[in-house]
């Protein structure tokens, strides 16, 4: 049996129809990509399957390649592949990350039509980072989360520590998915805001840049694909909480206060910063058995019963009813 992907996340059936559109709308035959990346064309009558992110992370890739463009053909004209790159490499020299910020800024703007970045120091110690991509045809707004994980994460690896992000903001009204922008972006978010983008504290921004062209080379290899396609922990307490609780749940897990215990928190503590993030203790804890019943039956040879019990269900049943939830399918089905 292959290892469970790294991320421990699945993606939703609704986020690969969305990333398909871009190529839908110049005659890419989506069946055909979806089978060359391992992933079952139903996916796209049923929005609410879900397949694991190591199969997301694949279908990226195999749209930047069919396209030439890490704009996934939303903007108004392609980016040729190669070009994050080449910011990547420009920023390098930079001693903090607003300037950091400010040059990756001028550089996309030397690109008609690229998306506009811009930082805004206000009061309360706080700092807007505004992201305008007005010109491009994003009609699920992917793109604009995809951009926005991928600012956040770059910059974090950057300064080697993940930003606190005080809030991620959006000028367009509350989407259906809303759940999920908290859930990737791991902080909450507010919508129907005077701008797009994140609100980070000040001082952040004054944080020394400790990368360098060895570990940028290592760092390029499998981006921008997989700062989009699979969380980042990046020292965030779920991804701290994820760790504790592991992956064995055919024994008892540990609660929350065993777990704040072993980050040395109060679960009191614990369950306010792990709120900032959006997320909440139950929501990690029922997610990472939802991954794992996906990466059993896509990955291994267990019954469904015998899956049932790995992940701690008395009753067979139990499971079928709690994987329906979370698929919209029974596990037979899924498997099939």
């Amino acid at each position: 049996m292959s290892e469970l992907y790294q991320s421990d996340y699945s993606t939703p059936g609704y986020l690969v129809q969305a990333a398909l559109r871009g190529a839908i709308s110049q005659g890419v035959d989506p069946k055909a990509l979806l089978k060359k990346s391992g992933i079952d064309p139903q996916i796209l009558n049923n929005p609410h399957d879900r397949i694991e992110s190591s199969q997301f992370a694949f279908l990226l890739r195999n749209l930047w390649l069919v396209l030439k463009d890490e704009y996934l053909g939303f903007g108004p004209r392609p980016s040729l592949p190669g070009t994050f790159a080449t910011m990547c490499q420009c920023i390098l020299p930079c001693h903090n990350l607003l300037h950091a910020i400010k040059r990756a800024a001028r550089f996309y703007s030397l690109f008609e039509g690229s998306p506009a970045i811009t930082v805004e120091i206000v009061k309360d110690d706080a700092a807007y980072i505004k992201l305008d991509i007005s010109s491009f045809n994003d009609p699920d707004y992917f793109l604009t989360l995809c951009i926005l994980m991928l600012l956040h994460r770059f910059t974090s690896w950057g300064i080697g520590s993940r930003i606190p992000l005080i809030k991620a903001v959006f000028a367009f009204n509350t989407p259906i998915n809303a759940a999920d922008f908290r859930h990737f972006l791991s902080t909450e978010c507010e919508f129907g805001c005077d701008f797009t983008g994140f609100i980070i504290p000040e001082k952040a921004l004054q944080a020394p840049l400790i990368q360098n062209e060895v570990s940028l080379k290592e760092f390029l290899i499998n981006s921008p694909v997989d700062l989009v396609s699979k969380p980042a922990d990046l020292g965030s307490y779920g991804g701290q909480v994820r760790r504790v609780i592991g992956r064995d749940f055919s024994e008892s897990t540990p609660d929350l206060e065993e777990v704040a215990d072993a980050l040395h928190l109060t679960s009191q503590t614990l369950r306010r910063r792990l709120k900032d993030e959006g997320v909440s203790f139950q929501v990690i804890k029922d997610n990472l058995r939802r991954d794992l019943s996906i990466h059993y039956l896509n990955n291994s040879e267990y019954s469904v019963q015998e899956i049932a019990e790995l992940l701690g269900f008395a009753e067979t049943s139990n499971f079928h009813r709690a994987f329906k939830k979370w698929t919209g399918s029974t596990p037979r089905k899924y498997r099939i």
